[in-house]
């Protein structure tokens, strides 16, 4: 039997994650701006998917520009400034402007770098590959349970080594990492996954279901299939 190669949303972005993290901790054989380059596209890609499997476990037919033609493959999937929009929506995402504003900036940038010319200074190149990749790894670990910079902590001295290498990426790393400690716990609905800011009261905003948050964690069945 041959080997079936096969990749979906979430394994694929972190494939392209771990070769950026590979490219900025450990190439060595390139110069400093074929590792910008090829970082910021790996980066760009996982982040544009990373947002589309967040919109794929509230409904798949979400990421398709029109959710009528899901799930014909010739049809066009949603843009990372689409997926954006309807997490914040639909999914009851909060994203900090700063957030935006990178996304932007990384969509853009690998536009210049796929499509026509590419110029930036290095400190610029070395800031939007480190906060992308913070960006990256912490949406990955929020909203998805995936954390892949933990284990690097753990293992090897990756992290560390990102850190000397880049210091944008450290200092937003240490960032996020604080205010994650002081941020108050959030969870999600067990129906539609939307986010749930308040801690005392269980009710979604967005499908009506109620959410029981008692000893031994979060309930997630319910007795109904639809929103009401």
């Amino acid at each position: 039997m041959r080997d079936k190669i096969e990749f979906d949303l979430l394994s694929n972005a972190i494939d392209s994650i771990d070769h950026a993290i590979d490219l900025l901790a450990y190439d060595q054989d390139l110069d400093r701006p074929t590792v910008s380059k090829r970082a910021i596209i790996s980066l760009a890609h996982a982040i544009e998917l990373l947002l589309k499997e967040r919109l794929r476990q509230i409904h798949p037919s979400l990421i398709w520009e029109n959710v009528d033609r899901y799930p014909d493959l010739d049809a066009r999937t949603v843009t990372a400034e689409s997926a954006l929009r309807r997490l914040k929506q639909i999914g009851g995402l909060d994203f900090p402007e700063k957030d935006e504003q990178l996304l932007r900036s990384i969509r853009k940038t690998r536009n210049a770098i796929e499509h026509y010319k590419w110029s930036i200074s290095s400190e610029e190149a070395e800031y939007i590959t480190g906060a992308s990749l913070n960006f990256a790894t912490g949406f990955l670990k929020e909203y998805l349970g995936k954390d892949v910079l933990g284990y690097a902590e753990r293992e090897g001295g990756l992290l560390q080594d990102l850190m000397d290498r880049n210091r944008s990426f450290a200092l937003s790393y240490e960032k996020r990492r604080s205010e994650g400690k002081s941020s108050k716990e959030e969870r999600c609905c067990g129906f539609c996954k939307a986010l749930l800011k308040t801690e005392d009261c269980g009710a979604c905003p967005k499908c009506g279901h109620w959410n029981y948050f008692g000893y031994g964690g979060f309930r997630s069945s319910f007795d109904d299939d639809i929103p009401f």
